[in-house]
């Protein structure tokens, strides 16, 4: 057993093109070490953020039997609904009424809150709508929803943060595109407060999904 380090021959590079990866993948790595030591203090926080919820999310999908049984994934929290965009939906433009796809999303949200708590809840706001693309009429659209993330820092007044994406979907073009996103809170009926329901934490299961919690905790300015 050796118990100190032993020097390795160098590589020798036979190639032209070899030694021009080399030189490359050396210029990376010091790239890469510049742009770690010149990161700013609010990226190496929301860096350190994105680490916490990917532990959270890691060991539920590693190690489902250890996990907390106070918290679930993001999700599965997901309902989904359908609809065709009718000509009785349209707008004094002839397009179809952007409201009306708020409602539909609305719903959903408080059937995804309200299936997630179990009890009465009350609405608190709309935080943000991004409406990406026109709807047609004639237009399959698909909404998907979830428990994005929770609030449960006061225990008096806890809030669930859900989004609504709302999809348009071709099937004969093979093509789905993110038309409308919506973001709402609801908050928890008081009675059930007092009667000390208990609820769930949620945590993210894809990096992708911790990166849009990050970003909705960002804009709401929650630690």
């Amino acid at each position: 057993m050796i118990s100190k380090g032993v020097d390795l021959d160098a590589v020798i590079y036979c190639t032209l093109i070899e030694g021009l990866c080399k030189e490359e993948r050396q210029r990376d790595a010091k790239q890469n070490v510049y742009r770690r030591t010149r990161r700013s203090p609010l990226k190496e926080r929301r860096l350190r953020g994105l680490r916490n919820l990917l532990a959270k999310g890691r060991v539920f999908c590693d190690l489902p039997t250890l996990v907390d049984r106070d918290s679930i994934l993001s999700w599965d929290t997901r309902p989904e609904n359908s609809i065709v965009c009718r000509p009785q939906q349209r707008n004094l433009h002839g397009r179809f009424f952007e409201l009306f796809l708020m409602h539909q999303a609305y719903e959903l949200a408080f059937y995804t809150s309200y299936a997630f708590v179990g009890h009465g809840l009350c609405f608190v706001e709309v935080d943000h709508v991004d409406f990406l693309k026109r709807v047609d009429v004639g237009d399959f659209l698909r909404f998907k929803s979830c428990v994005l993330h929770m609030q449960l820092e006061s225990p008096d007044q806890p809030l669930i943060h859900v989004e609504v994406e709302a999809h348009v979907t071709r099937p004969e073009l093979h093509t789905k595109e993110v038309s409308d996103t919506f973001y709402f809170t609801f908050g928890v009926d008081q009675e059930s407060i007092r009667n000390r329901l208990k609820i769930s934490n949620v945590a993210p299961g894809t990096k992708e999904e911790a990166r849009r919690i990050l970003q909705r905790m960002d804009s709401e300015n929650i630690s």
